[in-house]
């Protein structure tokens, strides 16, 4: 676990850390697997890495969610996880709360 202080600079800085949020919910996006992860995933059921539609069934059992396949022929699962996320909470002052120099 790490901590940090960061500056912000501004009227109202929850809005401005708001953005960076990981519970932040944002609109549906395509992740595609890299082939690692579809060559454990088809190891882990005996399939072949090739088997496109079998590892699209698989995936909400591997994964947790649904997959996809796109008009390419890949392989796809939606996400709403903030991709610009930086941290899980923060706190205005924290542990610095009433200090001055």
């Amino acid at each position: 676990m790490s901590h940090y202080t960061v500056l912000v600079v501004g009227q109202d800085p929850v809005s401005q850390l708001d953005p960076y949020s990981e519970n932040l919910e944002v609109d549906a996006y395509k992740i595609y697997p890299d082939e690692e992860d579809l060559k454990r995933m088809a190891e882990n059921y005996q399939i072949s890495v090739t088997d496109i539609a079998t590892l699209c069934e698989k995936m909400e059992d591997w994964l947790g969610r649904e997959g996809y396949i796109d008009e390419f022929g890949k392989l796809y699962y939606l996400s709403t996880y903030n991709p610009d996320s930086k941290w899980d909470w923060h706190s205005l002052g924290g542990r610095w709360t009433g200090f001055s120099s």
